[in-house]
């Protein structure tokens, strides 16, 4: 099940990347269309910087299709705690409702602690 989840955060780990070379490529493409209007007349610079506007509309609706209409984390960890942490989330969030097996190893037991402790403290955080 780990192994599972780990791809999921892989894949949105891939997507933010991807999104993020979009994104990139599109203000750069809207600065060269700015740079060229500021050294053409006056009467040509609207249809100079209207592709800029369409690639605004396009890059919100790239951002839209691939994580849906809420914020972005904040990237303040790098990509391996990032991806360690979310397991753990994913992990604890799908075993919460689960009821322990008895016949549980030491290892197993010990991990079942270490997620109980973390329940607690996203509850009290």
């Amino acid at each position: 099940m780990k192994k599972k989840l780990e791809k999921k955060v892989k894949k949105h780990m891939a997507k933010k990347k991807s999104f993020l070379l979009v994104g990139i490529t599109y203000i750069g493409i809207a600065l060269i269309l700015l740079i060229i209007s500021s050294q053409s007349p006056i009467s040509s610079r609207f249809w100079i910087n209207f592709p800029s506007f369409i690639l605004l509309f396009v890059l919100s609706i790239t951002y839209v299709s691939m994580f849906g209409l809420r914020k972005m984390e904040d990237s303040l960890y790098d990509e391996e705690d990032e991806i360690e942490e979310a397991v753990a989330r994913l992990y604890e969030y799908k075993t919460r409702d689960r009821e322990p097996r008895l016949d549980l190893n030491e290892e197993e037991k010990l991990e079942l602690i270490e997620l109980e402790k973390l329940k607690e403290r996203v509850r009290n955080s």
